[in-house]
């Protein structure tokens, strides 16, 4: 049971973070507001994977407590990253003129 739901975040987490890379490396002008709504769904994912190092426990005690901590904080860096790259209204808060464009 536990194996499956492991697997089953790995599965679902590798092409949501492949969408967000390719997201945000495109500067997809949508991509805070599709951010914002997949949140939630991407917290969850992460909790259960942030887990993950705990089958470890009996094994490597500290260094165990330690990889979940870290992997627990990714997503709420990530969060804050989004957030201050794009507006509330899911658009770049930046943006690049045109090569030769002089502002």
């Amino acid at each position: 049971m536990l194996g499956g739901v492991l697997l089953t975040a790995g599965v679902l987490g590798v092409p949501v973070r492949l969408y967000q890379f390719t997201a945000l490396a495109c500067d997809y002008a949508d991509f805070g507001q599709k951010y914002r709504w997949l949140f939630p769904a991407v917290l969850l994912l992460d909790a259960v994977w942030a887990a993950t190092p705990l089958l470890f426990l009996g094994q490597l005690h500290e260094l165990v407590l330690l990889c979940a901590a870290a992997l627990a904080y990714l997503p709420f860096s990530q969060r804050t990253l989004l957030y201050s790259a794009y507006a509330n209204t899911g658009g770049p808060l930046l943006r690049y003129p045109a090569a030769g464009q002089v502002t």
